[in-house]
């Protein structure tokens, strides 16, 4: 017999209403963005426009967290529905509000991982079948009618598998952008890394190498910065291969440089450090570069600050 209600999900904030029973079409799996940074924000927005979710998934803090609003047999209320179209909520679809925004949707790998082990619980009891075929787009190329992306009405009634609100008709948001879903369906291991994987994966390397280093006195610091300035200097190159994936990205990647334990670095590294990147990543500004490298390491906040405003979802 099938569950309703996730195991692992908390109940503590469970909707007063739905949109009531489901009344037909494929079995669907769709994200959303909640366009901010906490789940309690989302869910005071859900109590204030009713426009619940069945769940909500935050990584705050770094831990993957998750709460049920709605139990699997029941409709959300988080899609708009016009009268007299197809029905959108009711469709046979279960939607979560993934904390963060359309711009830069979920990519930590452990809010990943929190997520794809959602996704098999509700493939298991729910019938969404393991795949995706439609293409998640970055916003704001996702948003509007003519996104390119959004399906017809017959499409989305006969639709089975995982989509975003970017994908449903007589909607307009286009959040979560561009998802990576494949990392989520763990459909191939061979599949790129978005380049914010790219950075988490090479600093974290990078820290430890440093940590280590200074930390047991086995290595000196010519040899740690040279081994640091070795893995940024990979990773631009990886970096530079992907430039469609670059974008806005800059900013995460002075937030991975502020993150690094360097401000004792000699002058000199953090000078080839910085010539590395701004020569291989286009639209990195040398002087951030180097002010990113005289940050103490947990105060990368000021680098990372974009000046723009969070997009419309």
């Amino acid at each position: 017999m099938a569950e309703l209600w996730y195991p692992s999900a908390s109940r503590s904030a469970i909707a007063p209403v739905d949109a009531g029973s489901f009344t037909g079409g494929g079995h669907k799996g769709l994200f959303h963005t909640t366009e901010g940074a906490t789940a309690a924000g989302a869910i005071a927005a859900f109590r204030s426009t009713g426009s619940w979710p069945h769940f909500t998934g935050s990584f705050e803090g770094g831990r993957f967290r998750i709460w049920q609003h709605i139990p699997i047999n029941r409709a959300a209320r988080a899609l708009v529905h016009l009268a007299g179209h197809v029905e959108t909520n009711r469709n046979n679809v279960i939607q979560i509000e993934l904390v963060g925004t359309a711009t830069h949707p979920p990519s930590a790998p452990g809010y990943l991982a929190g997520i794809a082990t959602w996704m098999q619980w509700v493939e298991a009891n729910f019938g969404v079948p393991h795949r995706s075929t439609v293409t998640f787009k970055a916003y704001p190329g996702s948003y509007g009618t003519n996104n390119g992306v959004r399906l017809s009405e017959s499409s989305w009634n006969a639709y089975f598998g995982w989509l975003g609100h970017e994908h449903v008709p007589e909607n307009l948001h286009g959040d979560p952008g561009a998802l990576n879903i494949h990392a989520l369906l763990q459909e191939d291991e061979d599949v790129p890394f978005t380049s914010q994987q790219l950075i988490e994966y090479a600093y974290e390397g990078a820290r430890k190498a440093l940590n280590e280093g200074t930390a047991f006195g086995t290595k000196s610091w010519a040899e740690t910065s040279k081994g640091t300035l070795a893995n940024i200097q990979t990773l631009a190159n990886q970096l530079n291969g992907l430039q469609a994936n670059l974008g806005s990205d800059t900013n995460a990647i002075l937030a991975a440089i502020a993150a690094l334990p360097t401000p004792a670095m000699p002058q000199a590294q953090k000078e080839q450090v910085a010539d590395a990147l701004v020569k291989d990543i286009p639209g990195l500004d040398r002087t951030k570069v180097l002010q990113a490298l005289d940050m103490q390491a947990g105060n990368s906040s000021a680098a990372s600050a974009s000046g723009g405003g969070a997009p419309l979802p």
